[in-house]
């Protein structure tokens, strides 16, 4: 039985006019977060990731979670503090479940369980698995087992899986067909190949020559920036379009008829750091000041195919909504044939 996983777009700083989708998920201008601990697999290791079983960890909540929580909100905090856990029990439990049907999915025909964290530590260290869990500060990621644990994927968790109102099992999938895509590129060469490039290139032109006067693009209200209605859409875009609510494209992602692409957002935090300087009119000379840390949040932007999770285009822009200047990004790069190098 096929079984299911995750994928890595670890991206996080602002980069114009990439719809390339294999190079920008060779894109190495990773936060520091996720450089400490993904590695991009070789070709090789991507070919024989496909070969693994797998295991999908059980997601606990620790003892030092708990104790951290529990520091940082005390005294007249304490009570968003125990929000704060009750939230996460409930996400805990709804990841858990949700384990039981995106096990079903994973793309390779490889032996699939599903196990404890405690039962994952004590996996045999010669006995090499890909995996599937929850670290680093809330990231989904995936990676190989043996004498060395390695997480060759990782992506930030979306906030809807943190909301009961929405499918779980839908972003699930969302990540595992992102990670089959990212491993048919890995496994097929060098992120420095031109000629794997121009391949690409010319898959995702064709692609898009063909299918997007065919394809209806459905945009979830919630994206929309302020102010921006309708007829903004109707003046901008030269697809098909509809607006529509999350469960409408709920419905696509678990059964998709063909007839639609998608757009789906993902946020991130971006970080900047600059230092200040001061000059020492006794030694004549600069000397560094304390660094300032600024956080911004940039949104990845998709147009994604739901029949095997494509993405007809990736953009990162300084908005996690759907504004004008987005639209027109869209637009554009739909239409366009010149995808340059990004690396």
């Amino acid at each position: 039985m096929k079984k299911g996983t995750l994928f890595i777009l670890a991206v996080l700083f602002l980069t114009n006019g990439l719809n390339a989708q294999y190079y920008l998920e060779h894109l190495h201008r990773w936060d520091e977060v996720i450089t400490k601990f993904v590695k991009l697999p070789k070709p090789t290791d991507a070919q024989e990731f496909k070969k693994y079983p797998v295991v999908f960890v059980k997601q606990e909540i620790t003892e030092d979670y708990l104790k951290a929580i529990k520091k940082q909100y005390k005294g007249k905090k304490k009570v968003k503090g125990d929000e704060i856990i009750a939230q996460q029990e409930i996400f805990v439990k709804r990841y858990n479940q949700t384990l039981e049907e995106v096990i079903k999915l994973y793309p390779y025909d490889v032996d699939a369980k599903i196990v404890s964290m405690s039962e994952y530590e004590n996996i045999d260290k010669n006995d090499v698995h890909a995996f599937v869990k929850i670290k680093h500060r809330g990231y989904l990621t995936a990676g190989i087992t043996g004498k060395k644990e390695t997480n060759h994927f990782a992506i930030p968790i979306p906030l809807e899986m943190y909301n009961e109102e929405y499918s779980m099992e839908v972003e699930m999938k969302f990540f595992i067909q992102r990670m089959e895509n990212y491993i048919k590129r890995m496994a097929k060469g060098s992120k420095a190949s031109r000629k794997i490039y121009a391949q690409c290139k010319k898959e995702l032109n064709d692609r898009l020559k063909s299918e997007t006067k065919k394809r209806t693009l459905l945009i979830d209200k919630r994206y929309l920036a302020e102010g921006i209605k309708k007829k903004d859409l109707s003046k901008i875009l030269d697809m098909k379009f509809e607006l529509v609510d999350k469960e409408t494209i709920d419905e696509q992602i678990l059964n998709p008829s063909g007839d639609f692409w998608y757009v789906k957002i993902v946020p991130y935090q971006g970080f900047s750091r600059s230092s200040t300087k001061s000059f020492n009119s006794q030694k004549q000379s600069w000397s560094s000041g304390p660094s300032r840390t600024s956080r911004f949040t940039v949104g990845a932007h998709y147009i994604i195919d739901p029949t095997d999770g494509s993405a007809m285009l990736v953009n990162f822009m300084l908005s996690p909504d759907i504004d004008k200047n987005a639209l027109k990004k869209y637009n554009s790069d739909l239409k366009s044939t010149k995808l340059s190098l990004r690396d």
